[in-house]
């Protein structure tokens, strides 16, 4: 039997201005501009294996990838995928096949599509800690089969580690089947506007990455749910309107290196966000009493200084901590010394998804 594989890996990204709301839902066009954090460690690994001599067609399987060549194997989770979540992974499949065809064929670097595909997946958080999995695993995925599909390998690293335009096109191919996948190909900061992705300029010290899991319960209210109730909010414009001058400011203070003034914005950010949840036409939120308990902790922290966390939350309940690497253990101690009962998951600073074999 005649086979060969990729092993792909992708980080995870945390957006602090966040994108909420789509123009075009069907291929995941943000109605508003985005910048984020790519974390490092917390991340996903896919693996395709290809069958040559089979026919077409794909399976999910249960083992997990190749653990010889993953630092940190140990710490492996293998998603439970429902019958809903792979059926679509196999219709993003079926649009890396078609997509990856123009952008290999440009590059000249070759198309070769035909066989059975195996795949294998796996992440290094849990299911339901805070951490925005179909970004990392859609990401990994597409990576792995882009490259699979390539006929010359060897050129393809040299092109993907070298042009940033070869990237962007993969990222928008992976946007398809996760919108916020498409900023898991770069970093640390990282736009996303329209159909194209690309790094952030910045003079900004390496950060440290916290994110107190005080609640997790799956969402009642998935992020694609979402996506559509924040635009029933009577905000939702006033808050579109304002993002281009939001997005300028804070890659400002970015460019000068402003810890004190990012802090500031993120959670201005983050809060606007939630004021959308709970003022849609079927109000809902994500919000629970410890979440609250610690938002009430930290508040008086935020951007004061350049020693100031930088703190932010996504669609869920769970809060994510930013500080300057020196600082670390020493926010770290405080966070466990405050809130002993929450698991805490860290990270640094990470520079985007990439080939391991």
């Amino acid at each position: 039997m005649s086979y060969e594989t990729s092993l792909a890996y992708a980080p995870s990204n945390i957006a602090f201005i966040k994108y909420m709301g789509k123009a075009d839902q069907a291929n995941n066009i943000p109605s508003n501009p985005s910048l984020s954090f790519t974390l490092n460690d917390l991340c996903s690994y896919v693996e395709v294996r290809k069958v040559k001599n089979m026919k077409t067609g794909v399976s999910f399987v249960k083992e997990l990838p190749n653990i010889n060549v993953i630092n940190n194997a140990a710490q492996l989770y293998r998603p439970q995928l429902s019958n809903v979540e792979i059926k679509r992974f196999t219709h993003h499949i079926d649009k890396v096949k078609e997509k990856s065809l123009d952008v290999l064929e440009s590059f000249h670097l070759g198309h070769e599509s035909e066989g059975f595909l195996e795949i294998r997946s796996a992440n290094t958080f849990p299911l339901g800690a805070g951490i925005a999995s179909s970004a990392s695993s859609f990401a990994a995925l597409t990576l792995s089969l882009v490259y699979t599909f390539c006929s010359n390998k060897e050129k393809f690293l040299k092109v993907y580690e070298n042009d940033l335009n070869f990237r962007n096109l993969i990222a928008q191919i992976s946007r398809l089947g996760s919108g916020s996948s498409c900023r898991s190909f770069f970093g640390p900061w990282v736009k996303w506007v329209g159909e194209d992705v690309f790094p952030v300029k910045h003079d900004f010290p390496n950060l440290a990455h916290f994110v107190l899991l005080v609640n997790k319960d799956p969402k009642k209210v998935s992020s694609s749910q979402a996506h559509q109730l924040v635009k029933t909010s009577p905000f939702y414009q006033t808050r579109l309107l304002n993002m281009p001058e939001k997005l300028k400011q804070i890659e400002d203070y970015l460019k000068a290196g402003d810890i004190k003034n990012v802090s500031a914005v993120a959670w201005a950010e983050f809060m606007e966000m939630h004021s959308l949840f709970h003022t849609s036409n079927q109000s809902f939120s994500y919000w629970k009493p410890e979440t609250l308990e610690v938002l009430s902790w930290i508040h008086p922290s935020v951007g004061v200084d350049q020693s100031s966390p930088i703190v932010t939350m996504d669609a869920g309940a769970n809060i994510h901590f930013f500080i300057r690497n020196e600082m670390k253990e020493l926010f770290k101690e405080k966070l466990q010394r405050q809130f002993n009962r929450f698991e805490i998951l860290e990270d640094s600073t990470g520079l985007g998804a990439k080939i391991i074999c």
